[in-house]
């Protein structure tokens, strides 16, 4: 362990967390969606008079959701490898490996 139970990759994993809660609420007020009738009012209201503005802000919203998605898990494999949590360390790693190959894939195309 690099430091007292591997605090420091712990805190800094839960700060990770905290911006991509602050980065959904902000995209849940952009795009409230609590039913499928909201989903697709909202999808109709884009068709219908997509601002660039909005369109722009929901992008990059939803591209640092992604990103931040993709942070917590790796920096949650670096806590749980610091703590000894090794079989949980690999199954996290699993996913981001999965996840990983999503984005490839979904790249290419």
């Amino acid at each position: 362990m690099s430091d007292a139970f591997g605090l420091a990759a712990i805190r800094q994993v839960l700060a990770t967390e905290a911006r991509l809660r602050e980065v959904r609420k902000a995209i849940q007020v952009k795009m409230p969606v609590e039913s499928e009738a909201d989903l697709t009012a909202l999808r109709q209201r884009l068709e219908q008079s997509p601002t660039d503005t909005e369109t722009d802000h929901l992008g990059a919203l939803g591209n640092e959701m992604a990103v931040l998605d993709r942070q917590v898990l790796a920096e949650s494999l670096l806590a749980l490898g610091e703590i000894g949590f090794d079989s949980a360390a690999v199954a996290v790693a699993h996913v981001l490996d999965e996840v990983r190959q999503s984005d490839a894939a979904t790249s290419a195309v």
